[in-house]
């Protein structure tokens, strides 16, 4: 048998480089999951930019 569970996430609150979420999961009958989920936000080149440094550092 397959169930088909459906999850939705909605920004709740955004500060600095830091993005909450609400998050639930349903499935045909009721509420499976709720909960906070956060995740942090990085500016991808200079994140490279000091791992490429790191990596110079320990060869």
């Amino acid at each position: 048998m397959i169930r088909e569970v459906v999850c939705r996430a909605r920004v709740i609150h955004v500060e600095d480089r830091t993005v909450t979420f609400q998050v639930k999961a349903r499935d045909e009958q009721q509420l499976i999951a709720r909960g906070i989920h956060k995740r942090g936000i990085i500016d991808v080149d200079r994140f490279a930019k000091r791992l490429a440094k790191k990596q110079v550092q320990t060869t």
